[in-house]
């Protein structure tokens, strides 16, 4: 049997930068004024600044 735990969610596209603003916005929220995407701090920066967003925020 294999067994699993989810220990956080994590969530960010342009006007919805985190889970609660995103479950906030589905109930009837606005979008958020976001700045830049955070910066993935796991890849060397000359790779961060060609990462597209779906690498940038994973």
């Amino acid at each position: 049997m294999l067994a699993a735990t989810i220990e956080g969610i994590g969530f960010w596209t342009q006007g919805l930068p985190s889970w609660d603003a995103a479950a906030a916005f589905v109930r009837g929220g606005a979008l958020q004024d976001t700045g830049a995407r955070p910066a993935p701090q796991l890849l060397a920066a000359n790779e961060r600044r060609r990462a597209p967003d779906t690498v940038a925020v994973s």
